[in-house]
């Protein structure tokens, strides 16, 4: 997806409804430097269509604008985590977007094929739910690694 001011603005006033994170949105204040992320990308990279992390919005204050001051050493972080942290590795674009002058960073994680899932972080596979990541019970590694190789009956000679 390419975000646009509409689009921005349009998330906004559903995180601000909301009053908190989504399933497939995180967002982070990212004043300190590169938050740290690795749960959530492996969570999102296990959900067939991923998710979205904006850095440069502030949860406690209404998802203010706050912007990050170096964008490319956030977008360096995260891809860095999301490459060499996350095994198997995910795919992750980003796009700067301006919003009253505050530069926010969007990180678009996409969702691992099912036959690569799940994948796992720090050795721990992580799912989303509500607004956080949450460790994968085996009996949920389990159903993952069963939708892995679907039979294929068709083939076979009757």
């Amino acid at each position: 997806m390419r975000w646009t001011s509409e689009t921005i603005e349009e998330l906004l006033l559903e995180l601000r409804a909301h009053g908190k994170d989504f399933e497939d949105v995180e967002v982070k204040l990212g004043a300190g430097g590169v938050p740290q992320l690795g749960d959530t990308i492996c969570a999102f990279g296990n959900m067939p269509n991923g998710g979205i992390i904006v850095v440069g919005l502030d949860e406690n204050d209404g998802f203010a604008a706050v912007g990050v001051a170096d964008p490319g050493l956030i977008e360096q972080g995260i891809a860095a985590t999301a490459r060499t942290a996350v095994v198997p590795p995910v795919q992750v674009s980003f796009q700067e977007a301006d919003v009253g002058g505050a530069t926010l960073v969007i990180a678009t994680v996409s969702g691992l094929p099912s036959n690569q899932r799940p994948c796992r972080y720090q050795g721990q596979a992580y799912l989303r739910q509500s607004d956080g990541a949450y460790p994968m019970s085996e009996l949920e590694i389990q159903q993952v690694m069963a939708l892995r190789e679907r039979p294929r009956y068709d083939p076979q000679p009757v």
